[in-house]
């Protein structure tokens, strides 16, 4: 009897060292596998939305320009570049004033040149607004030089600066 408790005690270790000890430890390596691929996944959906969110604000510089002689016209259409600069600027809710307009030619891309010079007033939050509104306009407009920001009235947020834009246009077959 005494042999008999004996051998079921050895034969239940050799069950237990062979048998379940492995399976514990496989269980345990799949769980860290399982932990590490949790991880490794959030780390990808965290750098995925840090993605998305850079380049959100940069929507607008893939609209499809509908028209391409709306982004760069045969004339200089001051009237029109008046227009959409009245539009945009107002809608954002600054004021400008100042404005003027030059023509040069650009010898860098061969093409003439339309300049616009003009003061803007508003909340300094407005001006990021702002430089996204002319970089997705229709028409094509670069940006020359964004002034000195003045505050015209300290501690409201309201500020003043000057800014030049220039576009091209198509010079007319003579």
């Amino acid at each position: 009897m005494k042999n008999i408790k004996i051998l079921g005690f050895v034969l239940l270790v050799l069950i237990v060292g062979f048998g379940v000890m492995p399976l514990r430890k496989a269980v345990q390596a799949e769980r860290t596998e399982h932990e590490k691929l949790t991880h490794s996944r959030e780390q990808k959906a965290q750098k995925s939305r840090e993605l998305q969110k850079m380049l959100a604000p940069n929507t607008a510089t893939t609209k499809v320009v509908k028209s391409p002689e709306r982004q760069i016209p045969l004339h200089a259409e001051q009237e029109k570049v008046m227009q959409d600069l009245y539009k945009l600027i107002r809608g954002l809710g600054f004021e400008f004033s100042s404005l003027q307009f030059s023509r040069t030619h650009n010898s860098t891309v061969n093409a003439p040149q339309l300049n616009i010079s003009f003061t803007i007033e508003g909340r300094r939050s407005q001006i990021l607004n702002f430089l996204r509104a002319v970089e997705a306009n229709e028409r094509f407009l670069g940006l020359t030089q964004l002034g000195e920001i003045n505050n015209t009235e300290p501690n409201s947020g309201v500020i003043q600066m000057g800014v030049t834009l220039y576009t091209f246009y198509q010079e007319e077959l003579e």
